[in-house]
């Protein structure tokens, strides 16, 4: 009765000192703002703290599998990096405005790279850098102009957003600094009539405009489609377009993160990490869903922390005098009130244990291939709908004799498919070729100076698509469909 006793009192203790403790996770130091720049972030994440010796092997990997992590180097992205810094180096250097659009899907390092183009760019510090996310202006998109005027002109009262609209034009001809302006989101601020963007998109080609306009949205063909306008005058903005993530990028990405933890605190293993790596790739190539995976996983085999002095006092204290747990000083209270040696090196995240993780945060579509393919480390084959689709159609455009096809003849036969089988249809369908093209199953032919010229070949045949589908009524039902044809 007195051991049952003594063990519950144990796991209440340590409950209690768990409460109690706080991870010693460093301050986050604050950031360092340019000179005479002005930073507006909507709802942007605050910088995750840099990996300490005091850290706990856990808190150092978490730290830098974060999504707020900044680091001083950004792998896999050079060549967009270049070309933002060539842009922004000819409109400040040169002493003109200038408008650049950069397109891609979610958590490619859009954002990332303009921050760190800036944050390195000495020709930027003379410059006033406004930075703006339109995420949550959709309801009311002419409140932009407040939220510009409250950021460039601060002796601005007003509250009307016309009035605001009014000045800031007036103010852009007329002050002797450059304003770079970054706005994320812009697809938050679409109308009817698109005039909020059409307004801003032109501020910079005003006669003495100081205007340097990066917009950010995740749609490629945003400005052809909801500003059509700005094309026929002949001042469609500079384009950049960032691809998803393939398998190789993610993990090279996902090893940078992991060995900049702290030594002795790297948790991920190599094979971990190229799971990971593959299986985001195959659905999305988004960097953030692939940090998520990982840093999820350190939580799950996060090693507790031995006692303090003070919490190994008190701990003692519930534990009988002649039992040899109170004479052992490596001994350590895990969950559940038991007792075990702290171990010399801290666990690692294994395939298995990735792969758990995936299953429970993205679902079976991910893992389904797993027990087909006989384990962990077996190949993606599980496709998700939307891309299940696009195969098929393009193998009803296959038999229609075109075994090529560009990227305007695959929207159009996909989005008919997709209205034929009453699906909606919102994708960007260059970021699915890219995806299936990371799979294997397709070839992206990129057209580097306009990529919506681009072509795409089908990789495998009728048989293999069905197998890599495992739909054979979807396949059969698609290719009983009958294209339109062109007039």
């Amino acid at each position: 009765m007195s051991s049952s006793k003594t063990a519950g009192r144990r796991r209440r203790l340590f409950q209690r000192e768990q409460d109690e403790a706080d991870e010693e996770v460093a301050p986050s130091p604050k950031r360092k703002r340019l000179p005479g720049a002005l930073a507006i972030s909507a709802g942007s994440p605050k910088q995750a703290a840099p990996p300490t010796p005091a850290c706990s092997p856990s808190a150092c990997q978490r730290a830098t599998l974060s999504t707020a992590w900044e680091s001083s180097e950004l792998p896999c992205r050079e060549e967009e990096i270049t070309s933002i810094s060539d842009f922004l180096r000819g409109t400040l250097v040169a002493g003109k405005s200038g408008c650049l659009y950069i397109s891609g899907v979610p958590g490619t390092g859009k954002t990332a790279c303009v921050n760190a183009v800036l944050s390195s760019m000495k020709e930027a510090e003379a410059a006033q850098i406004v930075k703006i996310n339109a995420f949550g202006h959709s309801q009311q998109p002419a409140r932009i102009y407040n939220v510009l005027a409250e950021a460039l002109l601060p002796k601005v009262k007003s509250s009307i957003s016309s009035a605001c609209c009014s000045q800031l034009t007036s103010f852009l001809t007329k002050t002797n600094k450059f304003v770079v302006l970054i706005l994320d989101e812009i697809d938050q601020l679409v109308t009817k009539d698109s005039s909020i963007l059409y307004q801003i998109f032109e501020w910079a080609l005003l006669p003495k405009s100081r205007l340097i306009l990066i917009a950010i949205a995740n749609t490629l063909s945003f400005t052809s489609t909801e500003l059509k306008r700005l094309q026929l005058k002949g001042c469609e903005p500079q384009q950049l377009y960032f691809a998803p993530y393939t398998s190789a990028q993610l993990a090279t990405i996902l090893r940078s993160r992991v060995e900049a933890a702290c030594a002795g605190s790297v948790l991920m293993s190599t094979d971990a990490i190229e799971l990971c790596a593959r299986r985001i790739a195959a659905v999305t190539g988004d960097v953030r869903k692939a940090l998520d995976v990982c840093r999820y996983a350190v939580d799950q085999i996060a090693t507790p922390t031995t006692p303090s002095g003070r919490q190994r006092s008190r701990l003692s204290s519930s534990v009988s005098t002649d039992s040899p747990l109170s004479r052992d000083k490596d001994v350590f209270f895990q969950p559940g009130g038991l007792v075990s040696e702290a171990p010399d090196t801290p666990r690692r995240v294994t395939v298995g244990q990735i792969s758990r993780v995936l299953c429970r945060l993205y679902g079976s579509r991910l893992m389904s291939s797993t027990s087909s393919a006989g384990g962990d480390d077996g190949a993606d084959t599980a496709v998700p709908l939307k891309q299940k689709i696009l195969l098929c159609t393009m193998l009803l455009l296959k038999k229609s004799n075109h075994s090529v096809v560009t990227l305007p003849q695959l929207e159009d036969a996909f989005r008919f498919v997709c209205k034929a089988r009453s699906i909606e249809c919102e994708d960007d369908i260059l970021a699915l070729c890219e995806s299936l093209d990371n799979q294997g199953l397709v070839v992206t032919k990129r057209n580097q100076k306009n990529p919506r010229l681009s072509k795409v070949v089908l990789q495998f045949s009728d048989s293999e698509v069905e197998q890599y589908s495992s739909d054979k009524a979807m396949l059969s039902a698609i290719a009983a469909l009958h294209l339109p044809q062109k007039r």
